[in-house]
Order: structure tokens, then sequence, then C-alpha cells
């Protein structure tokens, strides 16, 4: 059994403490900068220790894992500071702000051999795993085609739309949208196309980007924060399409070959997925062995940056 910490108090933090306690995990601390606000927060969950820094928690010899839940341009720190006290580190997406930060930590977590890890869920649902597992079945991989629209409230201290607090929709759903054409595409793409909508902020609210990889693997990637659009991915192979609705969180694929015909590809899932989450990391530092989706992630801040790039 691992004490988990968790570090925020907002939206996530909630979604994250509710997950683990509707499944009977014990959370054992929590920090915020108020300590008023991490007490209210650990009444909520039953959570024995509440701490009004990040500092004080790390301190604390009984946590084993922090699970980062502050706003991105915050995760680099807190990522290095939680690994040089010794703790494993779970850190909500996306990671880091770019390519650059996750090398430094992933190269810390190896030196400190302590697990690190990435909260995109697409690496931990057991429909991926699935999916992969049936993969060559599908045949050559053509194309994926992925929409995530979300329509969010600009008002003025809304952090979606914040550019100190890293807003904008690449960091927010992009690891979503960006993580499911890495983890059916064969390699890294190496040409990479992308126009972007600003916000009046500053921040990215609409883009469109087109990726290649050697392999001829071809991804088109639609995302905005102002307009409500279905979480679906297409992904077409040369012996049918998949056809994933929801995709974040998903349960359930279709396959559709060239002459119609459909099969439902479910699998049992009665866990949330920030529970998966603990589940594998928890099974990671049992087997003492480091997150093997990070390097897809890395894969995947490179894309970010050269997106950011040519924006």
């Amino acid at each position: 059994m691992f004490n988990w910490g968790i570090a925020g108090t907002g939206a996530v933090a909630h979604e994250f403490a509710t997950a683990l306690t509707s499944e009977d995990y014990k959370i054992y601390a929590v920090s915020s900068r108020s300590l008023d606000k991490a007490k209210t927060f650990g009444e909520k969950y039953d959570i024995t220790a509440c701490f009004g820094s990040y500092e004080e928690m790390l301190k604390d010899e009984q946590v084993d894992i922090i699970y980062i839940a502050t706003p991105h341009p915050f995760h680099f720190k807190m990522i290095k500071q939680a690994l040089n006290a010794g703790k494993h580190v779970l850190c909500e997406k996306a990671i880091t702000m770019t390519a650059q930060e996750l090398e430094t930590v992933m190269t810390l977590a190896k030196e400190k051999n302590k697990v690190l890890a990435e909260g995109t869920t697409i690496f931990y649902m057991p429909l991926y795993h699935e999916l992969k597992k049936q993969r060559a079945q599908f045949g050559t991989l053509k194309m994926i085609q992925v929409n995530f629209g979300s329509f969010k409230d600009d008002q003025h201290d809304n952090r979606f739309f914040d550019l100190i607090q890293g807003g904008g929709a690449l960091l927010d759903i992009g690891p979503y949208a960006f993580g499911i054409c890495r983890y059916f595409m064969s390699e890294q793409p190496n040409i990479v196309s992308s126009v972007m909508e600003p916000h009046p902020s500053g921040v990215d609210e609409s883009s469109v980007t087109l990726l290649q990889n050697s392999h001829h693997e071809l991804a088109s990637i639609s995302m905005t924060f102002k307009a409500k659009m279905p979480k679906r991915a297409i992904i077409a192979f040369d012996k049918g399409y998949l056809t994933i609705d929801d995709y974040p969180r998903a349960k359930s694929a279709t396959f559709t070959t060239p002459q119609g015909e459909t099969t439902t590809i479910h699998v049992k899932d009665n866990h949330h997925a920030f529970v998966h989450e603990v589940m594998q990391v928890e099974k990671w530092i049992q087997k003492k062995i480091q997150s093997p989706y990070l390097p897809t992630v890395l894969d995947i801040m490179y894309l970010f940056n050269a997106v950011r790039q040519q924006w």
C-alpha cells in the first residue's frame, strides 16, 4: 500500500480524489497554498495530512507518491522538487511546457530511481491495450482523423485562456488528440504543418495540424476551445477503419470493413480512468521500472514544440 499526496485542490484534484475514494483508495496527504483550502479538501476526502505548502508535504516521509494537479507552468519545478525529495510522481497532462523540460525530469527520475508518469488517459485505458493486441488484423495504417472541440467560458479569470497559467487548447486537450495519433502511428512524424487561430488573450483558441512520418502514415488534428465538437477519432487502415467516440476515456471501438461490415470491440472496464493510472503507477514502482509511455509523451512534446514554432 502506497501513500498518495495530492498537490493542488482545484477541479482536477477533486476529480482525482473522488475517483480514488470511490474505489476504496486511501489518500494520505494534500497540499495547497492555503492551509484552510487544504483542510477543507482533506475533510471532504478523509485525508490524514493537510499542508499549507507543497514543500511541507514533501518533507513528510510517509508520502510515497505525489499527484501533481496544478497548472502546467508549475509542473516542471514541482516534479524536480518531488523527485529530489525521494517521491515518485504522477503529473497531470501536459507534464511540462516543453520537450526540453521533460527530458530534464526524465533524466532526474532515472538518477533518483523514482517513477515519473504523465496522466494522459489514453495510455492507461484497457481498450487501447486491447486494440494494440489486435493491431495486426486491421492491416496497414493509412490515415488518422481526430477532433476535440470544447466550449470554454472565456471570462477573465478562466485559466484556459490565461497565457501565464499555460492556457490554450494545445496543452490542455492536445495531449489526448496528439496522443492517440502517436499511439497508433508506427513512428514519430517528421513532417508537421499547423495553423492556429488565437484567442484575444494570446493563447491558442483553435488549430488544425497535419502530421506525416516516413512510413507515409498521415494524421489530421482539429482542436478548439470555442466550439463543441465530438471527441472522435477515426483510424483508417487498408482492411477497414476504427471509430472511437469519447476517445480520452473510451471503453469500446467499432471496426468497419471496406464492405461495410462492423464489429464492436468492447472491454470490461469498471474503473475510473484515474484509477487505471494509479494502479499502473503502483505496479511500475513495485517492479522498479520506469513508465514505458514517457518516451511517447516526449515525442508528443516535441510535436508541440514544432507546432508552436510554426504558430
